[in-house]
């Protein structure tokens, strides 16, 4: 073993890290559960365990070189929205501990919201062991909205009998409703699942930051700005090349599946992530028809 794997100390430890359940509520408890296996050197001093909440968002960030030259780029900063940990004495073997989460927990949601758990083997002038899991934080059903306001018609369509809030990884079902005003031909009929991140600051007085030959300015897009990064996460075609009569009324059925990975609504001082379904009227040559109601995915 070299100098640096001895300062290291870590080749001939493990650790693990799990959680239970897999899965938390707001306000509800999650127990971690470690496990420290392989040797311990003499620089190992104690084992944490604890979980950690942060808060994504996105400013714009300008430099200005000597010559005035002006680059902006989106940062990303973070801000702690919880931190917990427990303190164990340095020893092989599993333990565990449990936490409670804040009621007022905002879901985890990428670019967003992040929750994680972790363990961690302290070792005095050495590099320390850890290791950390996700911790998926959702809403139930429980307490979220189940009636939906009525839906105002947007070029003669409406989304109807669509519930208020699906559960991410389940299937989302309803009618799109068709009455137009005049005859119409489509080249397709889409059902579309978007999602949006919204981020926000306090203004604040810009200020320079001094290093070298350059000067940084931070740009926080408050109430004269906002970043807004939209995306569309899933699709499904309802009808290919048709056409549709003037007053005809129609009833289209559909069903569309909430993907898990872009992660529930939620929202922090910051940041929000809502989301949207959109039902779409292709028409070539002319305007695309549609109409959108917001959803609730947790």
């Amino acid at each position: 073993m070299g100098f640096l794997d001895k300062l290291r100390g870590t080749d001939e430890l493990t650790l693990s890290v799990g959680l239970d359940p897999e899965e938390v509520e707001p306000g509800g408890e999650v127990t971690v559960r470690f496990d420290v296996g392989g040797t311990l050197d003499d620089k190992a001093r104690g084992v944490r365990v604890g979980i950690e909440g942060t808060a994504r968002y996105l400013v714009k960030e300008r430099e200005r070189d000597m010559n005035d030259n002006v680059d902006t780029d989106e940062v990303w900063h973070e801000d702690e929205l919880h931190a917990e940990e427990h303190h164990y004495p340095a020893q092989l073997g599993p333990g565990q501990a449990t936490f409670t989460l804040p009621a007022d927990a905002p879901p985890a949601s990428p670019d967003a919201v992040e929750w994680t758990a972790f363990a961690r083997v302290d070792r005095e002038r050495g590099a320390d062991k850890v290791e950390r899991v996700s911790l998926p934080v959702r809403h139930s059903a429980a307490g979220l909205p189940q009636e939906r306001a009525p839906q105002r018609a947007e070029d003669g369509l409406t989304l109807d009998d669509v519930a208020t809030a699906v559960r991410a990884g389940e299937t989302l079902t309803g009618h799109l409703t068709v009455n137009l005003a005049d005859d119409a031909k489509v080249t397709a009929v889409r059902i579309r699942l978007h999602r949006k991140c919204t981020y926000t600051a306090e203004i604040i007085n810009d200020f320079d930051v001094f290093g070298g030959d350059l000067v940084a300015t931070f740009i926080f897009s408050g109430n004269k700005g906002r970043i807004t990064h939209d995306e569309q996460v899933a699709e499904v075609d309802l009808a290919g090349k048709r056409e549709f009569a003037r007053a005809a009324v129609e009833r289209l059925p559909f069903s569309i599946d909430v993907p898990v990975e872009p992660g529930p609504t939620t929202a922090h001082a910051h940041a929000t992530v809502e989301w949207r379904l959109e039902a779409v009227l292709d028409r070539r040559m002319r305007d695309d028809l549609s109409v959108t109601t917001p959803l609730i995915v947790y």
